[in-house]
């Protein structure tokens, strides 16, 4: 968001100079939050939840592994959309079992 090229297309700037390399806003108030599966989400809300490839491959044979994303999906990242009926959460993940 900070290159040239985004700078040109687009209006919206971060809203600090220095910025968290997993957690940071725009100065449109938008939010960018970073955490790996299982990681916290206390006091987290969110309109839209992007999930990128929740399993390593060599995780994805195990069943406690499996679990334990499904567990975190179930019980943290669900409860942390604003409103259930409108918020959207995406998945992209391979293939893997």
């Amino acid at each position: 968001m900070s290159s040239s090229f985004y700078e040109r297309l687009f209006p919206t700037r971060l809203a600090a100079k220095k910025v968290a390399i997993n957690d940071f806003q725009t100065t449109e108030r938008g939010v960018r939050m970073a955490t790996s599966v299982g990681g916290v989400l206390t006091g987290r809300g969110a309109d839209s939840l992007i999930i990128d490839d929740p399993s390593k491959p060599e995780e994805a044979a195990s069943e406690s592994q499996r679990k334990a994303v499904n567990d975190w999906y179930d019980h943290t990242l669900v409860t942390r959309l604003n409103d259930k009926r409108s918020g959207c959460i995406i998945i992209i993940m391979q293939q893997l079992h």
